[in-house]
């Protein structure tokens, strides 16, 4: 009959629905089939990864647990050698400066401080030591055009420093000089003894540059040949090379050190020739 559809029909239509037209339904479904089976084959390979890099992270962090106090402490001894490393620096430092300033003084104290490093002699056209006293004012100084000298009637001694400014457009090195020149009454003359002298920590410094580098040289060549470095070729070339190194670096360092030397024993010799061409220039200054 051709009016209202019965229940069963309107439930089968309801479950069933229209099939698509053209072979569409068909076409669909391996596509689908495919985007599953490639989601599969993904998981499949990331999944052992994923589960490694878990207990991977899982192990580190259980054993950073475990050892946390071990950690903790190395921690602080690093901390600790970081801050007596800064303070050592310091230290050194303000040892140095204090050395060279305390050299550079001229007063009685400090005018024998020094490494002694050279002497010379010579004789001055002064017949007394009272001519040498009147070149000096009362508190026994005399500027000079390129340093300074103060005289120690007592002592019989004159002690001359290049000028140090502060702003100087001329070369300082890690070597001054300074000297201490003792008199002697002679006949007609008087003899003069310059002792000359550098700080304590260049001294020091410069001994324990060339002692590492030789020392440390030597040791690396005996060790080199007992483990049998030199037995090829190749390793006695490598050898020769090092030690060629380590000895461009010593003859470096000595040259530097004679350049050095020098360059201020030439500025010491310039004071000491003008505090001598003062005292014989003029018998009362």
């Amino acid at each position: 009959m051709g009016g209202k559809p019965s229940r069963r029909e309107t439930y089968d239509n309801t479950r069933d629905p229209p099939k698509p037209q053209n072979g569409a339904y068909s076409s669909q479904v391996p596509q689908a089939s495919q985007q599953t089976s490639s989601t599969s084959l993904v998981i499949s390979l990331a999944y052992p990864g994923l589960i490694a890099f878990q207990s991977g992270t899982c192990r580190a962090t259980a054993l950073l647990i475990r050892h946390r106090p071990l950690w903790d402490g190395i921690a602080a001894i690093s901390i600790a050698m970081v801050i007596a490393g800064v303070f050592a620096s310091f230290l050194f430092i303000g040892l140095v400066l204090a050395d060279w300033l305390y050299f550079v003084r001229l007063t009685p104290d400090a005018i024998r401080y020094g490494c002694r490093v050279a002497s010379s002699q010579d004789q001055w056209g002064v017949e007394a030591m009272g001519t040498v006293r009147a070149c000096f004012d009362a508190e026994g100084l005399l500027r000079l055009p390129h340093g300074v000298a103060r005289f120690y009637p007592d002592r019989a001694v004159i002690a001359i420093r290049p000028q140090y400014r502060l702003f100087s457009m001329g070369f300082r090195t890690a070597w001054p000089l300074k000297g201490l020149i003792h008199l002697s009454l002679g006949e007609q003359t008087l003899t003069a003894l310059c002792v000359k002298r550098i700080p304590w920590s260049s001294a020091l410094i410069t001994l324990l540059w060339f002692a590492t580098v030789l020392l440390g040289s030597l040791a690396f060549v005996v060790i080199y040949a007992e483990d049998g470095g030199f037995s090829s070729l190749q390793g006695t070339l490598l050898g020769i090379g090092l030690v060629a190194g380590a000895t461009l670096v010593l003859i470096t360092g000595l040259v530097t050190v004679i350049l050095s030397y020098r360059l201020e024993n030439g500025r010491l010799t310039k004071v000491y020739e003008e505090l001598r061409e003062t005292l014989e220039r003029s018998p009362r200054c």
